[in-house]
């Protein structure tokens, strides 16, 4: 890594893993960093946003379009609802057992926060 008064250069394959990390996980960038954890160990997820609005802004404007944000919140995937009914079908309504058993999915999504999605949208 290069610094510049900007900060660090990104590398041609810290691009490539962001681009390809916005393709598989939409604007999750805590997933596309922990799903690329040795790539892009030195940029945490705000970092990945700004590096996504300054250097791709057509891409970052695709993306709102087709993953729409909810105030704060990053909307539930149609793999994470898969997750949450697999979770509903093997542990009945144990949140803490779903939550566990398919965290690696869900990630930071609360225990209410299963609740309410499987009650308002899957029920």
């Amino acid at each position: 890594m290069s610094w510049t008064p900007n900060g660090y250069v990104w590398t041609e394959e810290e691009e490539d893993a962001l681009l390809k990390g916005v393709g598989k996980y939409g604007l999750d960038f805590e997933r596309i960093r922990g799903d690329n954890g040795k790539v892009l160990a030195y940029r945490n997820p705000s970092a990945l946003k700004q590096h996504l609005y300054r250097k791709y802004p057509a891409k970052l404007k695709e993306l709102r379009a087709v993953t729409p944000w909810k105030g704060n919140h990053v909307a539930w995937t149609a793999e994470q609802d898969a997750a949450l009914k697999r979770g509903i079908k093997e542990y009945g309504k144990d949140w803490d057992e779903i939550h566990k058993s398919e965290n690696k999915v869900l990630g930071r999504r609360t225990l209410g926060t299963l609740q309410l999605r499987y009650y308002r949208h899957l029920k």
